[in-house]
């Protein structure tokens, strides 16, 4: 066994005291919980949705357009960027074809308004919704109602500009 020597008493020049690992523990213990919940990264990205549309429908060509035409939002995620999300907005003349991870709004010109009309999830989600359909919350009916029109193939045809 060894002996304390003299110089095991002195302070190091070259690194900073620190804290002990108990030290740090307890206080990383007291500290509020740092986790980022799900709902506020949507809500942060929701911040500018609506401004990305009134960016579609205020530029090029579609400012012009004096018809109704439709806003597109499509959800992609790139295979090489790991949890990233994209979420492209494009307008439309034509009513486009419903497809997963895809919201449709149709815009009037005339009056300014902008009409809901369909979200559809990821393909996953969409078949998770189809076999439990029946067991739905309240809340989530009308996603429900979305994902069993376009499985009937009767989402587009509810929306065209005739019905």
């Amino acid at each position: 066994m060894g002996h304390a020597a003299k110089h095991d008493a002195v302070k190091s020049t070259v690194r900073a005291e620190t804290n002990t690992v108990g030290t740090e523990a307890l206080r990383l213990a007291s500290k509020g919980d740092d986790k980022i919940e799900a709902r506020d990264i949507q809500g942060e990205a929701d911040k500018e949705y609506f401004d990305e549309i009134v960016k579609c429908v205020s530029s090029e060509p579609a400012k012009n357009w004096v018809d109704p035409f439709y806003v597109v939002i499509m959800v992609t995620k790139p295979g090489y960027l790991i949890n990233v999300i994209r979420r492209r907005f494009f307008a439309r003349q034509t009513l486009p074809e419903p497809s997963p991870d895809q919201t449709v709004w149709r815009f009037h010109p005339k009056t300014g308004d902008l009409e809901y009309l369909w979200s559809l999830p990821d393909l996953d989600a969409i078949n998770e919704i189809s076999m439990n359909r029946n067991f739905l919350r309240k809340e989530d009916a009308m996603l429900g109602q979305m994902v069993v029109d376009y499985l009937e193939k009767k989402l587009w045809a509810k929306h065209l500009p005739n019905n």
